[in-house]
């Protein structure tokens, strides 16, 4: 097979600490076979290192060595092979709609051509179809790797991409039939009675969520009518606040007790102190790596990308309208999406970005 240029400068060096954007489609794609949570793990990576040349190199290459290393000390290169294996054999069913029609598609996740030598390189494709959809998605799960790396449950992985789908929207609400649940799980055919279901995989699973995650999983069970028969479960997933994650990344529980925030402490995320940061919010991490994908679809290069400018425009935007934000996350992103809808269409330049942010936040 001729040589192909390598990922690995562009991101298998990079701090896993970062997002890609996964479609809902690859998300919720249903595996024809049984998957573990390395093969899901390995997709994930090596989609994560494709991702911005997804169209333009048909075939993409990384050292086997990075693989290895982002999947843990435990895998081994023969490991690393049957994963490889399984992403190559299970089809995948995808369902979805194009122009009011249902559709279904059956694909595989990849193919592969792996050199087992000490120095060797491993070479993937994804499957042509699946990419249509992988290829800039309108609507995807913000993905973080350092999360995907740090899941020992698959239900948790699964969980923790479905909740990403909801838990930016104004109505941040997932309401599941429990089969369909069980299914996400990866246990359709495991734990019938729902307080086994509840105790075995759910509980764990949203635990190792909230324990990784940048927001919290909680759920209420539905129940049909009158009966106490459980059908549904009903998520609500929120952000995290600022101390919460502190918190977690401490090592302490979310119901510990709060203790008052000093604004000379220096942050873990960016090293600063709240008195010694310029703008009015402090936004994280995850927001800047949203916008930068945001920036990305608009043909801003990452590299050129200066986060602070754009929120400071957007704090100047604002004026005496401050007391008013009560998400500054989302709507930091709904304003950077108009105001960049605005440089390309100067018909919008009179319309006031926070406003329409506003209210499409409200719709």
């Amino acid at each position: 097979m001729p040589a192909v240029p390598s990922t690995r400068g562009a991101r298998a060096a990079q701090t896993y600490d970062r997002t890609f954007p996964k479609a809902i489609e690859a998300v919720t794609a249903k595996p024809m076979g049984d998957l573990n949570i390395a093969d899901q793990k390995l997709f994930d990576y090596l989609l994560w290192l494709a991702h911005d040349a997804l169209t333009s190199r048909p075939v993409h290459s990384v050292a086997v060595r990075d693989v290895l290393q982002y999947l843990g000390s435990g895998v081994r290169l023969a490991d690393l092979e049957d994963s490889l294996r399984r992403l190559g054999n299970v089809n995948v069913e995808i369902t979805y709609k194009n122009d009011g029609q249902e559709h279904t598609v059956f694909v595989h996740f990849l193919s592969a051509d792996l050199c087992r030598a000490e120095n060797g390189e491993l070479r993937y494709a994804f499957d042509p179809i699946l990419l249509t959809f992988l290829n800039q998605p309108s609507v995807y799960a913000a993905i973080n790797m350092m999360h995907v790396r740090s899941f020992r449950r698959i239900g948790a992985k699964r969980l923790y991409e479905h909740a990403l789908l909801y838990v930016k929207r104004y109505h941040p609400v997932w309401q599941v039939p429990l089969d369909d649940l069980r299914r996400v799980c990866d246990v359709s055919d495991g734990y019938p009675r729902f307080d086994n279901f509840r105790k075995k995989v759910l509980e764990p699973a949203v635990a190792e969520v909230n324990a990784i995650a940048g927001f919290v999983l909680e759920y209420k069970e539905v129940t049909a009518g009158d009966s106490r028969k459980v059908t549904h479960i009903r998520f609500e997933p929120r952000l995290k606040t600022k101390d919460e994650l502190t918190q977690i990344r401490q090592g302490v529980a979310l119901s510990g007790p709060r203790r008052a925030r000093d604004n000379r402490t220096h942050d873990i995320f960016d090293g600063m102190t709240d008195d010694q940061r310029p703008g009015r919010f402090v936004l994280y991490a995850e927001t800047r790596d949203l916008a930068a994908l945001l920036l990305e679809k608009y043909g801003v290069e990452r590299e050129t990308i200066d986060f602070d400018h754009y929120q400071g425009l957007w704090e100047a935007s604002l004026g005496g309208g401050v007391a008013a934000v009560r998400d500054p996350h989302n709507e930091f992103l709904l304003w950077l999406d108009v105001h960049m809808k605005k440089q390309q269409n100067p018909a919008l330049g009179r319309v006031d970005g926070s406003v329409v942010a506003r209210f499409i936040k409200k719709r």
